[in-house]
């Protein structure tokens, strides 16, 4: 292209760029599979080195072995690792917590209720497994190849389900929507192509592979399904004459997005005819259904991500190789000698346990020779130490090297030196954390282009019911097609700052104290003066506004101080369009009004008083009324009481002589008793003197015999 001679001719030769509206279109099945196979085979030589050394460091990373060279061994200190651990938990620790605006602010209940409801759309999306672990292993990516693509797809879950037919009365079976997603997939270097440009925004095809089935081709209603090539086989067969392979192998197909014709490609490379062209399926503002791929050290002249492994490799192996020699010299470093083969307690000796003697049974000649300083000799150990010394300050020295490249300090790793003052171990943290903030950033930046994208998905496929079920608002088909009208351009997607990574508990504490103090504070200062001055409201809560915007996860309160400020100044308006509407009237009339009001405020007041004292009376007589009642109802208690025990008294009398009636006829009983015995005796007593009596007689007459 000649050089412009003129400013103009400058300008119209930058239309025809590459990626303009100048690309070839009405292009034949042939044609199309054509240039697109060479635009992907453009893009293949481009990423073709990045890729292999992609390849290389994913496989340090995982295996933890060293790079393929003479003599490699297994890693015994891979910087790699461990600087990849501590830089992805510095930039990403958890989600970030969506944050879903008005434009501009506006009282309009139906726009505020649309932002509310997509904020809770999106809030469930973060809130799912999935969302952290691919959000983590993007950064991971990124971390060690410099580069994480997201790519967004429209997901519905269709099912059948039993209808009745309104008109006939019939049961059907109809396909419907169950539910609805949006699916993210992580593409690795292999699956992601893009056209050549030095910018993100100068790019005008992106493209991602799918590796398919025979039935996969089918169910997508490619074009010839039956004979597309199936050229991908996980063992890198070049054979592809193999049919008993068809289990395992697959179509290489890329589904490209060409931003200059606004449709969709479907390619596989080496087959001569494009598979499907579809319109633009999404619809999407930015066009692409993926964010700007995250790079978190871009350079200025190319989209080829360079790999931060590179600056410091030859310095990990360096580390790698001290540390190897460490670990020679440390397994070097044993206590050995030699001894007197005569005296053979010595070898005895070495195996001694503590406070353990060993007899020998030739002492003298033992002590003769010298004793055990001359019966044996130890290896001298002082080279080792020395050189293991050297070893460790070289060691030291590499990490420190390899910290200045990669730009990870000792303070992030947790490493303080105890003889560092704080000051000194304060600054290291602050400027160690410059690099890493950007890299916050733009992780944050990766994440919010992410969610405007699905925000956009969801209110372009999503039905009311299932918003309404995710989000817990009652979703009209009106404020969804409002929405739809509007798509993004009335609304702000965003995250709470810092949301992304892990804070530091004890100083987010600190500066949320300080911040409210500060606001206390100033508030106590700015009432009395709003008071007197109301037109410097407006800086009053500008400056609340930068107090609170201090504050990490603040947004809430920002928002209840710019609602504040909002009212105040409508109250402003209301109360200055009053005094236009109603001038001030003459003093001398207000000052009659005045003095009529406080006549009013007397009589009124007398009156009051009045009723207050009437209802004090009133309350005395009910007082002293139920006093009485209560004086006579316990006069008849106590006569009841009375009355009471003069009954029980008598009952007591009687029960008393009831009880000496039965005492005493017990005790005539009692003696009735012992008169009949007394009886009873006498007789039996009379009897027996009448038969001895009888017996005496008899003996008598037979002694006269």
């Amino acid at each position: 292209m000649p050089e412009p001679t003129h400013y103009d001719d400058g300008l119209n030769q930058h239309i025809s760029r590459p990626g303009g509206d100048d690309q070839p279109k009405n292009m034949s099945a042939q044609q199309s599979a054509a240039y697109w196979t060479e635009q992907l085979s453009i893009s293949e030589r481009e990423h073709k080195d990045w890729i292999k050394e992609a390849d290389e460091v994913m496989h340090v990373y995982r295996t933890a072995e060293k790079r393929k060279r003479k003599g490699s061994n297994k890693r015994r200190n891979n910087i790699l690792y461990a600087n990849t651990e501590t830089m992805r938990s510095s930039i990403f620790g958890k989600p970030g917590k969506p944050h879903v605006a008005t434009m501009w602010q506006t009282q309009d209940a139906e726009v505020a209720k649309g932002a509310e409801m997509l904020q809770r759309a999106l809030t469930c999306s973060v809130n799912d497994v999935d969302y952290f672990d691919i959000m983590e292993a993007a950064v991971l990516d990124s971390v060690l190849t410099n580069r994480a693509v997201l790519w967004l797809e429209y997901e519905p879950e269709i099912e059948p389900v039993q209808m009745q037919d309104p008109f006939t009365g019939e049961t059907v079976v109809e396909e419907q929507i169950t539910n609805q997603k949006v699916r993210k997939v992580l593409l690795d270097r292999h699956e992601f192509r893009h056209s050549p440009a030095k910018r993100w925004e100068d790019n005008w095809w992106v493209a991602r592979r799918h590796l398919m089935t025979r039935d996969d081709l089918k169910d997508n209603e490619f074009n010839n399904a039956t004979e597309v090539p199936l050229q991908w086989n996980p063992n890198d067969d070049t054979d592809h004459t193999k049919k008993e392979d068809d289990n395992v192998r697959r179509a290489e197909v890329w589904e490209i997005w060409s931003k200059p014709h606004k449709k969709r490609f479907f390619v596989v490379p080496g087959y001569t005819e494009i598979l499907r062209e579809d319109d633009d399926p999404y619809e999407l503002d930015k066009f692409w259904p993926m964010s700007r791929p995250l790079n978190l050290t871009p350079l200025v002249d190319t989209m080829i991500p360079s790999i931060e492994w590179n600056q410091y490799s030859r310095l990990a192996d360096d580390l790698e190789d001290i540390t190897e020699r460490i670990a020679n010299l440390t397994n070097a470093m044993r206590r050995r000698g030699i001894y007197d083969s005569s005296i053979k307690e010595l070898k005895r000796l070495a195996k001694a346990q503590d406070n353990e003697f060993i007899p020998v049974e030739r002492y003298e000649q033992l002590a003769q020779k010298g004793g055990l300083q001359q019966a044996f000799q130890v290896e001298d150990l002082q080279t080792y130490v020395a050189a293991l010394s050297e070893l460790y300050r070289s060691q030291a020295e590499t990490e420190a090297r390899i910290d200045k490249l990669s730009g990870i300090a000792d303070v992030m790793r947790g490493n303080v030196d105890a003889d560092e003052k704080l000051g000194q171990t304060q600054l290291k943290a602050q400027f160690g954390g410059l690099r890493i903030k950007t890299r916050q950033r733009r992780v944050q930046r990766f994440i919010v282009e992410t969610q405007r994208v699905e925000a956009e998905l969801i209110l372009t496929f999503f039905e009311p019911e299932v918003l309404a079920q995710m989000t817990q608002i009652d979703v009209s088909p009106e404020l969804l097609e409002m929405l739809r009208d509007d798509r993004m351009r009335s609304y702000l997607v965003d995250i709470e700052t810092d949301s992304t990574v892990f804070e530091d508990a004890e100083s987010e504490k600190a500066a949320v104290s300080e911040a409210v103090q500060a606001t206390t504070s100033l508030m106590q200062t700015a009432i009395p003066l709003l008071q007197t001055e109301p037109e410097m409201a407006n800086l009053t809560f500008e400056l609340i506004g930068a107090i609170v915007r201090t504050i990490k996860g603040g947004r809430t309160i920002e928002e209840a101080v710019d609602k504040a400020r909002e009212e105040r100044m409508q109250r402003m308006q209301q109360m200055q369009q009053q005094q236009e509407e109603n001038p001030e009237p003459d003093p001398m009339q207000q000052q009659m009004e005045m003095q009529m009001q406080m006549e009013q405020v007397k009589a009124q007041q007398a009156q009051e008083q009045a009723q207050a004292k009437m209802q004090l009376e009133q309350l005395k007589l009910q007082a002293a009324q139920s006093q009485a009642d209560i004086q006579t109802r316990m006069d008849e208690i106590k006569m009841q009481d009375a009355m009471q025990q003069s009954e029980m008294k008598q009952i007591l009398a009687e029960m008393q002589m009831e009880h000496e009636k039965a005492k005493h006829a017990m005790e005539m009983e009692r003696d009735v008793s012992k008169y009949e015995i007394d009886l009873e005796k006498m007789a039996f007593q009379a009897e027996m003197a009448k038969k001895q009596n009888e017996y005496k007689q008899k003996s008598n007459g037979k002694g006269n015999d």
